[in-house]
């Protein structure tokens, strides 16, 4: 499989199977995936219908890892173990990732 097919592999699972899923939250508005070619970083971002979101850092992670981390985080919220070990927290890299899904939508 290419980078170009692994991406698309990833958001697919991301933004069509998991948010399916998530759909029966209460208040749950999106998840999206994200990658930075030249870098290879990875992110997802989830967001609730308060206007709260959070971005997750999934760097290398296969689709077994994402599920872990979105499942935990659903479970327990941004307190998860799997969950609290890859949030974005930098400004900056906040930033960068939130420039990344604009150009995805």
């Amino acid at each position: 499989m290419n980078i170009g097919q692994n991406y698309a592999q990833k958001r697919a699972y991301v933004e069509v199977l998991l948010s399916g899923v998530m759909r029966v939250m209460k208040g749950f508005d999106y998840i999206r995936y994200a990658r930075e070619f030249q870098t290879e970083a990875e992110y997802i971002r989830i967001g609730d219908l308060t206007g709260r979101a959070i971005t997750l850092d999934v760097t290398a992670f296969d689709l077994n890892d994402i599920m872990m981390a979105v499942c935990d985080y659903i479970v327990n919220g941004p307190d998860g173990k799997a969950v609290i070990k890859c949030i974005v927290h930098d400004e900056d890299r906040l930033i960068k990732a939130s420039k990344l899904f604009k150009e995805a939508a």
